[in-house]
C-alpha cells in the first residue's frame, strides 16, 4: 500500500467515525455547507499525511547518508593510519596536512549532500502545504452560501442550544 492510498484510507476512516456523532445532529440544515467543510477537512488530513510521510522519508534518507559517511570516515581513518605508520618521520608533517585537507573536503562534501537532501524534501513539503492552503482558500472564496429559505435557516439551531435552558432575564 503506497502512502497516497494510506492517506486516503485514513481520511475516509477518520471521517466515518463522525457520521453517527451526536454533536453533528441538526447540522444537515445548517446555513453553511457542512459536507463541503468535512470534505475540505478530509483533504487537509490527506495533505498532512503526505507531509508527514515525506518528512519521515527525508529523515530516513539523511540517516542512511550519515551512516554511509561514518563508515567511509572509519575506512579513511584506517587507511590514513596505515599510511602514517609506513611514512618516514621527516615526511610526516606534510602527510598530515595532506590527510587533514582530504578529510576536511570529504566532510564539507558530505554536509553539502545532506543539506541538498533536506532542502529538496523541505521544498516538497512546503509545496504540499502551500497547495493545501491555496485549495482551502480557493474553496472558501468560491463557496457561496446555499440558497435556503428564511424559515429553514431561522429554524436551525445547534444541538447544544436545544439542550440548554435559556438564561433568566434580569
Amino acid at each position: 500500500m503506497n502512502s497516497q492510498n494510506a492517506a486516503k484510507l485514513f481520511a475516509e476512516n477518520f471521517c466515518q467515525g463522525f457520521k453517527g456523532f451526536e454533536g453533528f445532529k441538526g447540522f444537515e440544515n445548517a446555513p453553511f455547507d457542512f459536507s463541503g467543510l468535512l470534505g475540505q477537512h478530509v483533504k487537509n488530513v490527506e495533505a498532512l499525511t503526505r507531509v508527514q510521510t515525506r518528512s519521515y522519508e527525508a529523515f530516513q534518507s539523511i540517516f542512511a547518508k550519515q551512516s554511509a559517511f561514518i563508515t567511509e570516515a572509519v575506512d579513511t581513518l584506517s587507511a590514513s593510519a596505515r599510511e602514517i605508520a609506513a611514512t618516514d618521520p621527516k615526511a610526516l608533517p606534510a602527510l598530515q596536512v595532506k590527510l587533514l585537507g582530504k578529510v576536511y573536503r570529504e566532510a564539507v562534501d558530505n554536509m553539502q549532500e545532506i543539506m541538498e537532501i533536506a532542502e529538496h524534501s523541505n521544498k516538497e513539503i512546503a509545496e504540499t502545504v502551500s497547495a493545501c492552503l491555496s485549495g482551502a482558500l480557493s474553496g472558501l472564496k468560491a463557496a457561496k452560501p446555499a440558497a435556503k429559505s428564511t424559515a429553514k435557516t431561522a429554524a436551525w439551531t445547534p444541538v447544544a442550544a436545544n439542550t440548554s435552558t435559556p438564561p433568566a432575564a434580569t
